[in-house]
């Protein structure tokens, strides 16, 4: 049962020249942009360093307490030490977060060819305001981190000559829609493809050729907004919300093993979430966000890893705030329940 690094292993000693960039190169990629950079590459596309030699500070440097998916160092290892990766250029890395604008944003530039570059667009992280940010796309038209995307690939098409291929893991796939959606015309001349990896859809109907979408079997966050998105379903080693991780899709030699269908878990979750997103209004989810942030925050923990070493700090936040801020939550969890509750007895939602 193979999976990305098999396919690094059997594929990683043949150049682009010798085998043309396919969509699990696009996978790879698209996941090295979780890696930690900061440090080891800065925002300037002028200056560049290898993928191989961003490898090599990486591990000197020794501090993993940046890495978000645990197999993250391992893929870059084993990238490193490819012929196929190794060689390619990074450069125009950011990495930001801003808690006053809800903002979590980090892209890096993947230089493939002297005339084409990848542009890698990181998922959320485990900060308060990545996720917070991931829950405006049920409250707000455009998020920070699309706007920013945006900004993003305008500077650097200024800047660059060539072709671009956007791509991106979660959030991140979600960016690349939404440049493709909204850069204009001209430059979408300039966009080779498009990949999307089990991310949210852009709430609106997105049909075309360019745009590769693919979702494990069990997906809960690629189907979310989804609209009429054509996506491809990858079976995966792992059960369940596991399958997030993209390092338990199946990969047959240079192709992912496809499924006819989602699980029911997968569809279980789509209607459940649509039946409690239709019940509240636009402020309603503002305020519950709010709420339910304020009470993240005021644990004194740093991000989503440091609660879980003592998720009992989320209670005493809870019993600590405001009377209406408590009511927010409670009455909206109630109607979470209830549309959970009505959805998993309806066996024909479970297809």
């Amino acid at each position: 049962m193979e999976d990305i690094f098999d396919y690094i292993s059997n594929y990683g000693e043949l150049s682009f020249a010798e085998k043309e960039f396919c969509e699990i190169d696009a996978l790879v990629l698209a996941q090295l942009a979780y890696i930690p950079f900061d440090g080891i590459a800065g925002p300037s596309l002028r200056s560049t360093l290898t993928i191989g030699r961003a490898a090599h500070r990486f591990f000197d440097n020794g501090n993993f307490s940046g890495v978000i998916w645990k197999n993250d160092p391992r893929l870059l290892s084993a990238a490193a030490a490819s012929k196929r990766f190794k060689s390619i250029k990074i450069s125009g890395y950011v990495n930001e977060i801003d808690e006053r604008e809800k903002k979590q944003f980090s892209a890096v530039v993947f230089t493939l060819k002297k005339d084409l570059r990848y542009i890698a667009f990181r998922g959320t992280d485990h900060s308060f305001v990545g996720w917070e940010e991931d829950f405006l796309f049920y409250s707000r038209s455009t998020i920070p981190s699309q706007k920013r995307a945006m900004n993003y690939f305008s500077r650097i098409s200024k800047l660059i000559k060539g072709r671009f291929i956007l791509g991106g893991h979660s959030k991140g796939g979600n960016l690349a829609l939404y440049i493709y959606e909204h850069c204009g015309d001209e430059l979408k001349k300039r966009i080779k493809a498009v990949y999307n990896f089990d991310g949210p859809s852009l709430n609106k109907e997105l049909r075309c050729d360019l745009i590769h979408t693919f979702v494990p079997q069990s997906s809960v966050f690629g189907i979310m907004l989804n609209q009429g998105e054509d996506f491809s379903i990858v079976k995966c080693k792992s059960t369940r919300f596991n399958q997030h991780d993209i390092t338990a899709w199946r990969i047959e030699r240079d192709d992912f093993v496809y499924a006819a269908q989602r699980s029911s878990i997968s569809h279980y979750v789509e209607r459940a979430l649509d039946d409690f997103v239709s019940r509240l209004t636009l402020n309603e989810r503002g305020e519950f966000i709010h709420a339910l942030f304020k009470v993240f925050r005021n644990t004194g923990k740093n991000d989503f890893d440091d609660i879980l070493k003592n998720p009992t700090v989320v209670i005493s936040s809870f019993l600590r705030l405001n009377k209406r801020r408590r009511r927010v939550l409670l009455r909206t969890f109630g109607r979470a329940l209830k549309s959970a509750g009505s959805k998993i007895f309806n066996r024909r939602h479970y297809g």
